[in-house]
């Protein structure tokens, strides 16, 4: 493996919420860097949290809201107060991960200290990309044999073939309802764009909360 035990705990986490049997809703990657006081409620829940045990209100910003707005229509709540009352919460079935373990090399995201904290430079980082990713892969792939999600929704455009290998088993039954929205039939899983600089839009979350009622996702209320 590269990198040390940290990394590992990191690449092998897959997210905040409740995952069992309820609405997954995954991005492609961490918006802050990983502080060493997180790592270690990380190895303490590994391999997912109950935002109720550990960082809501750092998690609700623009891709949190988000959900909310996704997840709130099923229970007929307000998804600002959806948000942070119960989104994420045990009993909530709510669920949000993040394709990539770690944000972009490069960016405020990758910070000088994480060559001290995962024994791990950039350029190792994006060299061995493929390597680690799989393991990442695969751990996603045996949690949601676990959980059962009742429908997963990716968001990012510039991910979807990434996400589809990571979730798709049926890949040539999909259909897009509208533009910006792509729908697996067979394996309850929607592709759409990020919520990052207005991508977005109100009318496709309308049709994301639509295609999930008609395939009867239920989520409990508070």
């Amino acid at each position: 493996m590269i990198g040390n035990y940290k990394f590992e705990v990191v690449n092998s986490w897959v997210g905040w919420g409740d995952p069992l049997g309820g609405l997954w809703t995954i991005g492609i990657e961490e918006g802050e860097p990983f502080r060493p006081e997180l790592i270690s409620k990380m190895q303490e829940y590994h391999p997912f949290i109950y935002t109720g045990h550990y960082g809501k209100e750092e998690r609700l910003h623009d891709f949190g809201y988000t959900v909310a707005k996704i997840a709130a229509p099923l229970v007929n709540a307000k998804w600002n107060t959806y948000a942070h009352n119960f989104m994420w919460d045990k009993g909530s079935k709510v669920f949000t991960g993040n394709y990539y373990p770690l944000g972009k090399p490069g960016t405020h995201t990758w910070p000088d200290w994480y060559k001290d904290l995962f024994e791990l430079t950039r350029d190792e980082y994006k060299k061995n990309e493929k390597f680690y990713m799989n393991i990442r892969i695969q751990c996603f792939r045996e949690f949601r044999k676990q959980q059962r999600p009742q429908a997963i929704v990716c968001l990012g455009k510039t991910l979807w073939g990434k996400f589809e290998k990571m979730f798709v088993q049926y890949p040539n039954n999909f259909y897009y309802p509208i533009r910006g929205v792509k729908v697996f039939l067979k394996d309850n899983v929607i592709l759409t764009y990020h919520s990052s600089h207005g991508w977005l839009t109100n009318l496709m979350i309308e049709e994301i909360v639509r295609t999930l009622k008609k395939w009867g996702v239920q989520l409990p209320s508070k």
